[in-house]
């Protein structure tokens, strides 16, 4: 069965901004764990507001602040702060393995 397609709505940093929400970077390294609130603001002065804010055009950009690790994942919210089980539900969903031949 063919994986469904989802249309996003704020497909770009100046969409996102616009909407009030928040981008939220996890570091996926092992024994680092890291997660922090991305500053919309200084991406749209770095990249524009038209820039991509979608994982495979926003990933490839971020190192994380505290190991160095370039292996992110990126969660759209409504909130500055991630609850506990949404972090820990995102860390686990980007850590299975992808099938990459669909």
């Amino acid at each position: 069965m063919a994986e469904k397609l989802f249309p996003y709505r704020h497909r770009t940093l100046g969409a996102i901004r616009n909407a009030g929400l928040h981008l939220h970077a996890f570091c996926l390294n092992p024994g680092c764990g890291w997660d922090a609130d991305l500053d919309i603001g200084t991406l749209i002065e770095r990249l524009g507001r038209q820039h991509s804010a979608m994982q495979p055009d926003l990933v490839p950009l971020l190192v994380c602040s505290r190991c160095g690790g370039k292996d992110i994942a990126v969660a759209l919210s409504g909130t500055e702060e991630v609850p506990t089980e949404t972090a820990e539900h995102v860390r686990q969903a980007w850590k299975r393995p992808r099938d990459k031949s669909t």
